[in-house]
């Protein structure tokens, strides 16, 4: 397994949309620009880009629970309380990659 170091530019990443004859779509951080893709019709894949790190997070969160519920058994099932926070965080990282 890999480790949980982060070694990429941390997020949030913002995407920016600057017209001239070839729409770029510029991908950055509080750290500045570091990725561009060029043609409107990129902007769905800046926008996934961009949300990687949040992606990132939510799978590294939920798997580290996961992993100790599998850990301890049939005993440490996650409530569905749990069940439904997982959800709404995978949901939230869907909806930025999607740009929604």
């Amino acid at each position: 397994m890999a480790s949980a170091e982060t070694k990429h530019t941390p997020g949030p990443w913002t995407i920016r949309v600057a017209t001239a004859s070839i729409p770029t779509i510029h991908v950055s951080s509080e750290r500045g620009h570091f990725a561009s893709v060029f043609g409107a019709r990129h902007v769905q894949d800046a926008r996934l880009i961009a949300a990687a790190p949040d992606m990132l997070a939510t799978l590294r969160t939920h798997e580290n629970r996961l992993s100790q519920c599998a850990a301890r058994g049939e005993r440490a099932k996650p409530t569905t309380a749990e069940l439904n926070d997982m959800l709404a965080d995978f949901r939230a990282a869907i909806a930025k990659a999607e740009g929604r």
